[in-house]
């Protein structure tokens, strides 16, 4: 148990000693009117020269425009059988044909 001790009491000191010398080497910035307005701009300053932030930006704008390009493209519809050719196919097919699908298909077509 006094081992335990003797490492607690030297952890303490330890971070005491520590805390003091951040305390020594931390610049206190001065409250003045503009405090608010001069932090924000070094937090913009080291935000806006950083290479990542950057690169974000660009993927995010790249997305942004593929959206909208492709949410604008006409959708494209499957291609309709004309009836025409569907005439065609049942007049100079050399299979037997059952003659009933197809006037189906072409009475469905005829009444659109």
């Amino acid at each position: 148990m006094a081992n335990f001790d003797g490492q607690l009491e030297q952890t303490e000191q330890r971070f005491s000693r520590l805390c003091r010398a951040y305390g020594r080497s931390a610049v206190i910035p001065e409250a003045s009117v503009n405090f608010s307005a001069n932090m924000w701009e070094a937090i913009e300053a080291r935000r806006s020269s950083r290479l990542f932030g950057m690169v974000a930006k660009l993927v995010t704008t790249s997305a942004l425009a593929a959206t909208i390009l492709f949410g604008t493209l006409p959708t494209s519809k499957a291609p309709a059988v004309e009836p025409e050719y569907l005439t065609l196919y049942i007049d100079h097919s050399q299979a037997p044909v059952q003659t009933e699908i197809f006037s189906s298909i072409l009475d469905a077509e005829d009444s659109k």
